[in-house]
């Protein structure tokens, strides 16, 4: 099928769809899906994308992850990256996926491709600043709300794919804590909800979240807004056993050996993050007392 007849078939197939649709690949072929997405999902026109756009909304919490993951999520980050989404849908994306962390979510796949792509507005607002005030301190209030409140650790299935919620919360993290909009007290509420799932209880990480959790981290204090003290006094808590008497005592159940384990391969990720090639580079700040607190895990 050539370029213009596969985009007119895309198209067609999404014309009737929005956003409260049914997901609309299961009418296009995922043959013809993965020939769009060889060509970078190349649309013929903004007005063209911006409808697409809507539409593959209704995908992000599809069973099938080759349409979820592999086609609804990388068609809209190509999009927004390539300049190609407008602000109006910006705005339009910013509204559904803010409802969508709040929605219920049974099968576990809504909330976080919901954060996934919020990492992309974010992004969007970040490299050419579009939402207004209360729209992007709503943004972070509603990042904050759902990364603090996230109880389904499920991550990889052999079938279904990825959920992720954990580390697609901290991609949204990562991105406010690169826009200089998001102030100190945001950035702090940032900090409270990282710790708050740094070592969730009766859980221990196996697919990379703690690594994916120090990554706001790093770019927050590059923010150089906090203090020697305030790191050390964040870090402090965070290396607390409680509800342990200490470490020892932790490491003789399982769910102080969790702890144990998630704190400190979070530990472990972020000292690897913050060591730069040049000592010019180091975020002492947090640098140092990051070393006196692993000392005493």
């Amino acid at each position: 099928m050539t370029t213009r007849r596969l985009c007119l078939f895309v198209l067609a197939t999404l014309a009737g769809a929005n956003v409260h649709a049914q997901c609309p690949a299961p009418s296009l072929p995922a043959s013809q899906w993965k020939q769009l997405q060889a060509r970078d999902f190349s649309l013929p026109d903004d007005e063209n994308v911006q409808r697409a756009a809507l539409a593959l909304l209704a995908c992000l919490d599809d069973p099938n992850p080759e349409l979820r993951d592999s086609i609804a999520f990388e068609a809209l980050a190509a999009w927004m990256r390539g300049q190609r989404v407008s602000t109006a849908t910006g705005r339009q994306l910013l509204q559904h996926l803010s409802a969508r962390l709040r929605a219920p979510d049974e099968r576990g796949f809504g909330r976080p491709f919901a954060a996934l792509v919020l990492a992309e507005v974010a992004r969007m607002d970040r490299m050419r600043p579009f939402l207004a005030p209360s729209e992007y301190s709503t943004l972070v209030a509603d990042a904050v709300d759902y990364l603090t409140n996230i109880r389904d650790y499920r991550g990889f299935d052999e079938r279904e794919g990825w959920r992720h919620g954990v580390a697609h919360g901290a991609d949204l993290f990562m991105q406010l804590a690169l826009n200089p909009r998001t102030s100190k007290p945001e950035l702090d509420a940032m900090l409270a909800a990282v710790a708050a799932q740094v070592a969730p209880a009766n859980h221990s990480y196996v697919y990379g979240e703690s690594a994916r959790l120090a990554r706001p981290v790093v770019f927050i204090a590059q923010r150089q807004l906090h203090s020697k003290e305030e790191w050390r006094a964040w870090l402090q808590g965070l290396a607390t056993p409680a509800p342990f008497h200490d470490w020892s005592t932790a490491q003789q159940s399982q769910a102080g050996l969790a702890k144990h384990h998630d704190t400190t391969a979070f530990f472990n990720a972020l000292f690897v993050a913050v060591v730069p090639t040049r000592e010019e580079e180091i975020p002492d700040p947090l640098l140092t007392p990051l070393r006196r607190v692993m000392g005493e895990l």
